[in-house]
């Protein structure tokens, strides 16, 4: 009896110090003793680890509402009470809570008490964050660290580790880890809080963007539903934050915070977009992972009915990048590569313009643009095109520019890095596009304990193994930089991978590929696929028309569909998983049979190794593997959406190349060629290649002058706040100054001058690379820096500016 009355104690007592956790109510008195019960509990992000991650990206003509509000599906204000966790609270109670719920389509749960058994379940746990990165000190944390640590670990619900104040040194076991694994992000991107429109942009989508906000006397004061205007005391620290809402007629942003119900507007409050541009040191969104669902193969087959006749839209590439003053007399821009497609449609606007031109085509993920003017800023859209669809165009690239003074530095970043995710037990595997110009890639992980990406290894080819990653399924983090003999160019933004030491995570196959008329009677279908899966589901849709079907099954990654229906057919593969439950299904790709009748042996397919495009010849040179025995050759083109191929040419056997003349410009062709040995038949067409004469768009309009450019809506003082991670911030100062002439600009750093330079017309970003960046914002209101090295600032680091 006195054991179950101890164990009634026990319980109700947990209860009690969860519920003063999350709603007690706030300490009156001074500033000092207010800070005690508001602490911040921030340091600063790494910026080694700021910088590597990828800028969240809008189309400047996507539509936003003017206001929105995740409250009702944002879980309600916790209370952090006097530890300074509030980055456990902002990434562990507020983002996963809110992402999972949406994951499970629960709805406002904003109305479930944290300490109620629903509560319990629904919310998860900011102590399972914050104790695993404090050290076993109640010394705040790093938001950015926060983020990375839960796309390692996620977080588990309460009821598996609730929180208490008093309790910031016990960490979760092993056990809890795998459990928190289930709800890990899958990418974190950074927004620079000056662009107001990204910010909300997220927020329209339904993805909430927690920043770290630098906190003053008065914040604390701050009380109902009126709008923070000004900050004014002492600087007190810095505190998590998330805006989860916006509204343009009060022009503030609705923040959510961990200080209880009583602080603020019932936990909440609005602060001006103009506050939120000055004191948020950083700012980010993120992506969750996946659900690794399992299926019935008859849900396998209703999914796939549900797809369209088109596929999967086709989709632009996600990484854009144009020189910067590399070239004297071109742009070069160059994109990640997309499996689907066959070329790509590159577009121009000067960034002073508002529409973009459809400039040229390209075949390959390269694009010299020859037709722009020097010292003259342009940004560049990308659309990928396959036989029959053309993609929506892509975000906008950073600006490029020509220049008359070219820099060093011509190697552009690499693209499409990835990493294996689960995909093996005892390596990740890292694979990006093939560079066009570097001819050795230096691969760097991130350290935790040091703060910085180490170096790892080096290649020669785009790929690399880490047999050394971490063997308790944590999250690595992997960037990658080119060189080109003593030259080296911008890192990658980071990826992450992480092994599957328990052989647990249920992969959906992928890159799946069909053969195209390679083969007679048969098409052969080829994927990759998992570990961790029994076996694979082909399933196949003979015509657009018909539903799909299962025709097979196999232990490998590869499949041959004998005697397929003579007509373009569609595949899928699932894979087969635990009590005989499938993965949902890879996208699909479609492929095709020859019906070559076999009366002789086939000759050989010939493979083409290179091609030479000359536009001004209008004419393309072809050239292949040279082989012996060979009477002649057949040449064959097509144009893209055209079905029938056209016998252009019949080379002699010792013939190794080609020339193709009268071609039209600016369109797409394939082209293909058979051998024919002695004594047995012609080949199989081999394996066609796209090919394109590309004329370029020029520029021909006048250049304004500078005095309409942009940068001199930037002339003036600007002041930011450098805040050195405690309770210490200093005012910065920075002005732009441009001479008579308004070709050069001047810059100060708190009334010294630290640089001279020319600028390129309406160009939006100041540089010295290498050394600090300037961006300029759109709307001419703010402006942000970076910088990497520690002659303006006492570290590295970014800073927010507003005009003085």
């Amino acid at each position: 009896m006195e054991k179950r009355r101890i164990a009634l104690l026990s319980i109700f007592g947990l209860v009690a110090l969860s519920a003063a956790g999350f709603y007690s109510r706030p300490v009156t008195g001074n500033s000092e003793t207010k800070s005690l019960r508001f602490p911040s509990g921030l340091v600063p992000d790494p910026y080694e680890l700021y910088e590597s991650l990828p800028n969240y990206r809008a189309l400047d003509e996507d539509k936003i509402s003017k206001e929105t509000d995740l409250s009702d599906s944002f879980p309600p204000p916790g209370d952090q009470g006097n530890q300074k966790s509030s980055v456990g609270f902002a990434v562990g109670f507020g983002l996963i809570s809110y992402f999972e719920a949406e994951k499970n389509k629960r709805e406002n749960i904003s109305s479930i008490n944290p300490i109620s058994k629903e509560g319990q379940s629904v919310f998860y746990s900011p102590a399972y964050i914050y104790n695993q990165l404090n050290g076993g000190k109640d010394s705040g944390a790093s938001l950015l660290e926060g983020l990375i640590l839960a796309q390692s670990r996620g977080s588990v619900p309460l009821k598996e580790m609730n929180y208490t104040p008093s309790q910031f040194r016990s960490k979760p076991g092993a056990n809890l880890i795998e459990l928190g694994r289930e709800t890990r992000f899958a990418r974190i991107f950074k927004i620079d809080s000056n662009e107001l429109f990204h910010l909300k942009h997220s927020i329209s989508r339904r993805n909430p963007v927690v920043i770290s906000f630098l906190t003053y006397e008065n914040f604390l004061e701050a009380h109902g539903p009126a709008v923070y205007q000004s900050a004014s005391g002492e600087l007190l620290g810095a505190q998590s934050l998330v805006l989860i809402g916006y509204d343009d007629d009060k022009k503030a942003f609705r923040v959510w915070n961990s200080w209880g119900r009583e602080w603020g507007d019932s936990g909440y409050l609005w602060i001006s977009y103009s506050l939120i541009q000055k004191l948020t040191r950083a700012a980010y969104t993120v992506v969750p992972a996946t659900d690794s669902k399992l299926y019935s193969e008859k849900q396998v087959l209703a999914i796939l009915d549900e797809i369209p006749s088109t596929g999967r839209d086709l989709r632009p590439p996600n990484e854009i990048y144009a020189t910067r003053g590399e070239f004297k007399d071109k742009i070069r821009v160059t994109w990640s590569k997309d499996p689907k497609a066959i070329g790509y449609e590159i577009y121009r606007k000067r960034k002073g313009e508002a529409k973009f031109q459809n400039v040229g085509l390209s075949r390959q993920t390269q694009f010299d643009d020859f037709g722009t003017q020097t010292n003259l800023a342009y940004t560049y859209r990308v659309a990928s095109l396959d036989e029959h669809r053309i993609s929506l165009p892509s975000h906008d690239s950073n600006e490029g520019y020509t220049s008359n003074d070219p820099k060093t530095n011509e190697i552009v970043p690499i693209t499409n890095l990835t990493a294996s995710i689960g995909k093996y037990y005892d390596r990740i595997t890292l694979e990006w596009d093939s560079h066009l110009t570097a001819d050795q890639y230096s691969i760097y992980k991130w350290n935790p304990s040091t703060k910085i990406f180490r170096f790892l290894g080096k290649s020669d080819k785009p790929g690399y193994v880490d047999y050394k990653a971490s063997k308790n399924g944590d999250a690595e983090l992997y960037r990658v930089f080119p060189h080109r003999k003593n030259l080296t160019g911008e890192g990658s933004k980071y990826v992450s991978g992480f092994l599957d030491p328990g052989k647990n995570i249920k992969l959906i196959p992928s890159q799946v590929t069909a053969s195209k008329g390679l083969y007679s009677n048969k098409v052969i279908i080829e994927w990759d696929g998992s570990t961790n899966a029994i076996e694979y589901v082909v399933f196949r849709r003979k015509n657009v028309d018909d539903e799909w079907a299962k025709i097979g099954k196999t232990s490998k990654t590869n499949f041959t569909d004998e005697n397929p229906p003579l007509t373009e057919n569609d595949y899928a593969v699932s894979a087969v998983y635990d009590n005989h439950h499938l993965s949902a299904p890879s996208d699909y790709d479609t492929g095709y049979a020859t019906s070559l009748s076999k009366r002789a042996e086939v000759s050989q397919t010939p493979q083409i190794i290179n091609i030479s495009e000359s536009t001004s010849k209008s004419s393309v040179s072809i050239f292949w593997k040279k082989r012996p025995n060979i009477e002649k050759y057949s040449v064959l083109v097509r144009k893209k959406e055209e079905r029938d191929w056209n016998l252009i040419s019949n080379p002699e056997g010792s013939a190794d190349e080609t020339t193709i003349s009268n071609l039209e410009k600016n369109e797409f062709y394939f082209v293909s060629i058979r051998a024919k040995e002695s004594n047995k038949e012609e080949s199989l067409a081999s394996t066609p290649v796209v090919i394109v004469l590309s004329e370029i768009v020029k520029d021909i309009k006048k250049v304004r002058t500078f005095g309409e450019s942009s940068i001199t809506k930037f002339v003036g003082p600007w002041t930011a706040m450098y805040w050195d991670g405690k309770s210490n911030v200093k005012p910065v100062k920075l002005e732009i100054q441009s001479d008579d002439s308004q070709e050069e600009y001047t810059l100060k750093w708190n009334d010294k001058e630290f640089y001279r330079g020319k600028f390129a017309v309406d160009s939006h970003i100041l540089e010295e690379k290498g050394k600090w960046k300037i961006n300029l914002s759109p709307s001419a209101d703010s402006l942000s820096a970076e910088f990497k090295e520690k002659n303006l600032l006492p570290e590295k680091g970014h800073l927010s500016f507003v005009r003085e």
